[in-house]
């Protein structure tokens, strides 16, 4: 008769697992290691930090173990971003709207049809530049297939340049009156303007037009820096594109931050008909905005007068960097400065080796766009030899 025994010993509990555990209480806050978190931090143009906080995973940390029969692993990334408040500005604002033909139609969430989701959007932004007091001058230039510089004040005299919360008695806001002026037809008749002095600008869209007539009301101007704020519901279908580079060109070089909209589904950043694309003009650190529901141009205008967190991204062995969700951000992005946000994340399926790990977070202030990244350095180990042990015990006989 005989009789073994067997014994197996694995080594399943690696400190990589224990480590996930610590990241579970650090990010219901029964763990800080802020005190060992790594952050990189940028100065926005207008004096805004932007900063990416990485709490968990940390270079130098001890080496993650794959699990036995695993050849890949996934690590969870959790930290901070934020932005603090811009500098106080004192800036020159000129808004150039869209009110080609096309704006009579359509429409968004709480709004129709576009070109009154367009003069809601910059009579709130102009409320905006008034609350933060950023601004004592501001203009507006209407465009389609002509643009014309509007008459900011019911004077003898047409007046380019007013101070954005200007008014009287029968015109308590002349920003507002002048904007929720314009008209625009769906066929046949041109589009115009009539405070405080009536103008038509025909049917179509000549973005050279606005922009050559905006540097206009920017040379009138004196303070810096100076911001434009252009929209559109369409794409730049008149003019040649050299004409359009010309007028682009000529706000460069005079340092006009210039962002730009695109309203609707029937617009983009980036259609070129050969007349010039809304992203094209997003120059000196402006942004090209994508607004599909003309109902959200309001949500942008934060973006427009002070600082923002825009949105993090997580790219891993300098690949692709990917977008991290909402869904892993707390609070939701974007925000307006000051403002600071947690995130958990998944850096995933990584193999046996050395793997970077970065955070960036994207920010914003009324002069251009910056980002600060962070990263951190792991590695990750193949998982531990079996170890097995066999005893065999046996009693042996014979007749």
């Amino acid at each position: 008769m005989a009789s073994s025994r067997r014994k197996l010993k694995y080594f399943q509990e690696s400190k990589a697992h224990i480590l996930k555990w610590s990241i579970g209480l650090l990010s219901l806050g029964l763990i800080s290691t802020s005190v060992l978190a790594g952050s990189t931090s940028t100065e926005l143009l207008n004096g805004a930090i932007c900063t990416a906080t990485i709490d968990s995973p940390l270079t130098g940390d001890d080496p993650y173990s794959l699990l036995p029969g695993d050849s890949t692993m996934d690590i969870p990334v959790l930290g901070s971003a934020d932005v603090t408040a811009s500098d106080p500005l004192n800036a020159s604002f000129v808004y150039v709207q869209d009110i080609s033909g096309s704006t009579a139609s359509g429409g968004g969430t709480g709004c129709s049809p576009i070109l009154a989701c367009e003069q809601q959007f910059l009579t709130a932004l102009n409320d905006a530049i008034i609350d933060q007091n950023i601004s004592d001058e501001v203009g507006l230039v209407v465009y389609a297939e002509s643009a014309v510089i509007a008459d900011m004040k019911p004077d003898p005299n047409a007046q380019v340049i007013i101070a954005p919360n200007a008014g009287d008695g029968t015109y308590p806001s002349y920003l507002d009156t002048v904007v929720n002026s314009t008209i625009s037809y769906p066929s046949g008749t041109s589009s115009r303007i009539d405070q405080f002095t009536s103008y038509s600008v025909g049917r179509y869209t000549d973005c050279r037009e606005g922009l050559e007539k905006a540097l206009t009301v920017v040379n009138a101007t004196s303070n810096n820096p100076k911001i434009m704020v252009f929209t559109s519901d369409g794409v730049c279908n008149r003019g040649t594109q050299a004409q359009f580079d010309a007028a682009v060109q000529a706000l460069e070089n005079e340092g006009v931050v210039i962002h730009s909209i695109a309203i609707g589904t029937g617009s983009s950043c980036t259609t070129n008909q050969g007349s010039g694309s809304l992203g094209e003009m997003a120059i000196n650190g402006g942004q090209c905005y994508e607004i599909v529901d003309p109902g959200n141009l309001p949500d942008i205008i934060p973006s427009l007068v002070g600082s923002t967190l825009i949105s993090l991204d997580l790219q891993v062995d300098n690949g692709t960097s990917i977008q991290i969700p909402n869904t892993n951000i707390d609070p939701d992005l974007p925000q307006p400065g000051p403002i600071q946000v947690s995130y958990t994340t998944l850096a995933e399926s990584l193999g046996v080796g050395t793997h970077e790990i970065c955070v960036t977070a994207n920010c914003s202030d009324p002069e251009g766009t910056d980002s600060a990244t962070q990263c951190e350095t792991i590695e990750i180990i193949a998982p531990p030899p079996v170890e097995l042990t066999v005893d065999l015990i046996g009693n042996g006989g014979g007749t």
